[in-house]
């Protein structure tokens, strides 16, 4: 932390879970998900999620994610934030 700048950073694991009803699918074992591939993410959508005070949101970069879906139509939803 640098104490003159009041300034800090910071590597955390954000994760999120929501529910949406047009996932949802059958399987044979009720609580098999579906993992979705790091290429097709962006197929899905995803909460616009950001910080008010951060300094440089542009350096964000989420390449470490991942997302899956359970039958019921949950998903959760973690992004490495650096």
């Amino acid at each position: 932390m640098l104490c003159m700048q009041q300034e800090f950073s910071v590597d955390i694991d954000f994760r999120q879970t929501w529910t949406d009803k047009r996932l949802r699918y059958n399987s044979s074992q009720a609580d098999m998900p579906r993992y979705i591939r790091n290429h097709d993410i962006d197929k899905y959508w995803l909460p616009d999620v950001y910080f008010p005070n951060e300094k440089n949101p542009a350096a964000n970069s989420n390449k470490d994610r991942s997302v899956i879906v359970y039958p019921n139509g949950t998903i959760r939803y973690v992004s490495r934030w650096k």
